[in-house]
């Protein structure tokens, strides 16, 4: 999970909601165009440099490779359906599969959670291990994100997730080892890079993980 810098919502949705103004009271999310929706799954996206406001997976802007996630939950009645700066893109988190192997928005559902990754600032209080495991230094957070025992909220730590974590911090960790070690000066652009979109918008998937460690390495470089 990392920090989200919100923009200005699409054209196309702006749009559709001056048009729609009069009905929104009434209407639910699935009542935007399929223009307005195909304009919100490309801004999110690449907002969140296409990788999953949660989990951190790869995703695209298609209904079959995205959600779009509504942080305070629709179920809410305080006119949020329909507000920008609510909507994050969330992968499909195992959609239709048994709910033990949901993850994300779709585990969720309508529960509320402690942190917003789009206002608040959640790297300050995420962690991980080697292993992959994610967790949080604030107690509450923590047991909704998920532990290897609790799936919580959001179910972060499912075995899937936390293999490919810990597969791309390896990948990471090798790459060091056969360059040889790096000083303070290349471990800092490498963070850097994971931080910023390539040349088509996108962000390495799991790149918390990465900088998590990158950052513990300079650490022990002071």
């Amino acid at each position: 999970m990392r920090n989200i810098s919100k923009g200005d919502a699409p054209r196309e949705y702006v749009e559709w909601k001056e048009k729609n103004n009069h009905i929104l009271a009434t209407c639910t999310f699935g009542s935007i165009s399929p223009e307005a929706k195909k304009a919100l799954q490309k801004q999110l996206c690449y907002e969140q440099g296409h990788i999953c406001c949660y989990c951190m997976s790869r995703i695209d802007a298609s209904d079959t490779k995205m959600r779009v996630e509504h942080w305070e939950p629709q179920s809410e009645e305080d006119g949020k359906i329909f507000d920008y700066k609510n909507m994050m893109a969330a992968c499909c988190g195992n959609d239709g599969k048994n709910r033990p192997l949901q993850h994300c928005d779709v585990r969720k559902r309508n529960d509320p959670l402690k942190f917003n990754p789009s206002s608040d600032d959640v790297e300050a209080i995420i962690k991980y291990k080697p292993s992959g495991v994610i967790s949080s230094t604030d107690p509450g957070f923590n047991a909704q994100m998920g532990t290897p025992s609790d799936p919580g909220v959001l179910n972060l730590n499912l075995g899937r997730l936390k293999n490919n974590r810990r597969e791309a911090l390896e990948a990471l960790r090798m790459k060091l080892e056969k360059e040889g070690r790096w000083v303070k000066s290349q471990i800092s652009r490498k963070i850097d890079e994971l931080q910023s979109p390539d040349a088509d918008g996108k962000i390495e998937p799991y790149c918390g993980i990465l900088i998590h460690y990158l950052k513990k390495k300079l650490q022990q470089l002071h």
